[in-house]
């Protein structure tokens, strides 16, 4: 697979443009997400919160259109300063490749220069290639958090300040 082939772009409002990326993101998440979020809660995501939704995909000329590669979603509160990293998956078949570095280092200059501070989330404790990916993005381990995702299932919240990137952008 041809590395640079692929584009990173982000959505703070879905559009019809959007759909398809957005329903692959769903897909994404419903086949290759191990705890996949319910329709519900993809629905109250987008009520409640302000979102950036970042996609990660190879254009395609085909009349199937484009192929998600990776997905992000990250929420804001009205007025904060932080943004909550919830969501961000690679398709199994291009895991290793770079894919999901190349989006994260979209996610953090647009962040920073959208005026955020700070990173945060909350990553099971087990999921160890997830734990590296953050230690390696300069996240730190705030606390851990006994059975966030269910009994014995531990979590670590971690962040990451933007101040740095902003003074490179």
């Amino acid at each position: 697979m041809n590395k640079c082939s692929s584009v990173v772009s982000y959505v703070r409002q879905l559009g019809p443009q959007h759909m398809p990326l957005w329903r692959q993101g769903i897909e994404l998440d419903l086949n290759e997400f191990s705890h996949p979020w319910t329709e519900e809660q993809w629905q109250q995501t987008f009520e409640v919160y302000t979102p950036y939704f970042f996609f990660h995909y190879r254009p395609d000329n085909s009349e199937a259109g484009q192929e998600l590669l990776c997905t992000a979603l990250l929420l804001m509160t009205p007025g904060d300063d932080l943004a909550h990293l919830v969501k961000i998956q690679t398709k199994r078949s291009v895991q290793g490749l770079g894919h999901a570095k190349k989006l994260f280092s979209e996610i953090t200059q647009t962040l920073a220069r959208d005026g955020l501070k700070t990173i945060y989330l909350e990553v099971e404790e087990s999921n160890h290639p997830a734990v590296q990916f953050y230690h390696h993005h300069q996240f730190l381990v705030l606390r851990r958090l006994k059975d966030f995702y269910g009994q014995s299932r531990h979590a670590l919240a971690m962040a990451k300040s933007l101040t740095a990137t902003q003074a490179n952008l």
